[in-house]
């Protein structure tokens, strides 16, 4: 990881997606150089090689794969992540068994994300 992990960002991790709520990199080594992060209510520490990628913005850590609910609790895989001019970076949400139409996705319609990661860790093979 190249630049340093700040508090107030977001960060994404094999455990999913949390934010950081404090450095705690003054109470141990460097080979265990840790941050804090706030999952929910659990507050939990993991080493920053477990970091995949780290950014002020949460919408610069969702993937292709992953799983969002909006606020309205409706559930949309991530199938491509758009950049346009006039509205920045965006999910574009196809409605199913639709040819054409669809809805734009924004940070503020988020209520929480489940990624590919996760679902991979708990999956059952049948």
């Amino acid at each position: 990881m190249e630049s340093k992990i700040q508090v107030g960002e977001y960060v994404r991790t094999k455990c999913g997606i949390s934010k950081v709520i404090k450095n705690v990199d003054e109470f141990v080594t460097e080979e265990q150089s840790c941050v804090d992060f706030i999952d929910g209510l659990y507050h939990q520490v993991i080493n920053k090689n477990m970091v995949i990628n780290h950014s002020q913005n949460m919408m610069d850590l969702i993937e292709e794969g992953d799983v969002i609910v909006l606020k309205d609790n409706k559930k949309y895989e991530v199938l491509k992540i758009s950049w346009s001019k006039s509205k920045g970076k965006h999910i574009h949400i196809i409605y199913p068994l639709r040819m054409y139409g669809g809805i734009d996705i924004f940070e503020n319609d988020i209520k929480s994300i489940v990624t590919k990661e996760q679902f991979e860790r708990m999956k059952y093979e049948v």
